[in-house]
């Protein structure tokens, strides 16, 4: 099994990743690091030893959209959605990620619905489409992904993020898939998640492990909750992203494939 996985903030070691069922919520208190699976009131200690930092990898974020929040109201709801994409023409390795995403003023932090091709963190992904829900911090720090869901090319898929204030001053963050409540993951003691991001990433492509033949996924329908902070949304494209509709609401974004090789 492959000792190395490609994530948003870097690669991750398998002995970092943990995966749980939907549903679940996670969390690191001064305790340690904690889960709770769904329909239980009890937390779990999952014990941790840190690994030695992993080597980046060539690749990465190719084509983005993102937005910071600096109004004085945290985002409840980050929601878009878009088309599962043909599938490659060729299949040699390579990871494709399309997600819409919500990190901290730092990016320490990534909370993600992701549909995926290729080999990821999440278990059972293979040579096909798929969904997962991904919770990513530090380096060193446990990274949670559920399980891999297959998905049809063609199928329209509803990425959600929701935002809750904790009574400590932090925040939670649940990422889910509309309909897929196998994708369903709750990420808690997070600071405040501010960037608002809609992503194409992927790793390992070339002539011989290409992207799908299209030029573009379309997200849209986009979403920014409460109106007060939706008003202020300016989206800034990078990678020959292409914003079709600016905005927090009903906002239209495309995010293109690289040239084949690239």
């Amino acid at each position: 099994m492959n000792d190395m996985f490609f994530t948003s903030l870097g690669p991750r070691r398998g002995s970092q990743i943990r995966q749980v069922a939907g549903g679940t919520r996670a969390r690191q208190t001064e305790r340690g690091w904690e889960i709770r699976t769904l329909g239980t009131d009890a937390w779990t200690s999952i014990d941790h030893e840190p690994d030695v930092g992993a080597e980046a990898e060539a690749g990465g974020w190719q084509s983005w959209s993102n937005w910071t929040n600096q109004t004085q109201n945290p985002i409840v709801s980050f929601v878009s959605e878009w088309t599962v994409p043909v599938p490659p023409a060729k299949t040699n390795g390579q990871t494709i990620y399309l997600f819409n995403g919500l990190l901290d003023a730092t990016g320490h932090h990534i909370v993600q619905p992701v549909l995926q091709w290729g080999p990821s963190p999440a278990r059972g992904s293979t040579n096909a489409w798929g969904l997962a829900s991904f919770w990513v911090g530090g380096p060193d720090d446990l990274m949670f992904t559920t399980h891999w869901t297959e998905v049809a090319p063609g199928t329209v898929v509803v990425g959600r993020l929701t935002l809750e204030a904790q009574n400590n001053g932090l925040f939670s963050c649940t990422a889910e898939f509309d309909g897929y409540p196998a994708t369903q993951l709750t990420s808690e003691n997070l600071p405040p998640m501010v960037q608002c991001v809609l992503t194409l990433e992927a790793y390992g492509t070339g002539p011989n492990a290409p992207y799908p033949k299209v030029s573009f996924t379309e997200f849209s329908a986009i979403s920014i909750t409460p109106d007060l902070v939706a008003a202020n949304v300016r989206w800034v494209a990078s990678g020959g992203a292409v914003i079709r509709k600016d905005g927090g609401t009903g906002a239209r974004v495309d995010v293109a494939y690289p040239a084949i090789g690239s």
